[in-house]
């Protein structure tokens, strides 16, 4: 189920440019923010326009969900319950 998704930050200043019909998210208030809330991560299965073919949000990174499972646990997404 999660290994045909596929997952990005990008900067919270680009939150305008995405297109919510293209990712899994449905509204700006579904997001995931980094702590200090600079970072969005986002996630598709199929790759949104917005990124790939306007170029109009340049992602921080593009990860597998693997890799995004490690991110989270850093500082930086990690919230202390």
């Amino acid at each position: 189920m999660y290994n045909n998704k596929t997952y990005a930050i990008i900067n919270a200043s680009d939150v305008s440019n995405i297109d919510f019909d293209q990712i899994l998210e449905t509204s700006v208030n579904t997001l995931k923010y980094s702590l200090d809330t600079s970072l969005i991560l986002i996630k598709w299965l199929s790759p949104p326009a917005f990124i790939y073919v306007d170029e109009l949000v340049d992602p921080v990174g593009i990860y597998t969900h693997q890799q995004i499972l490690s991110i989270l646990k850093t500082n930086e997404w990690l919230i202390e319950e």
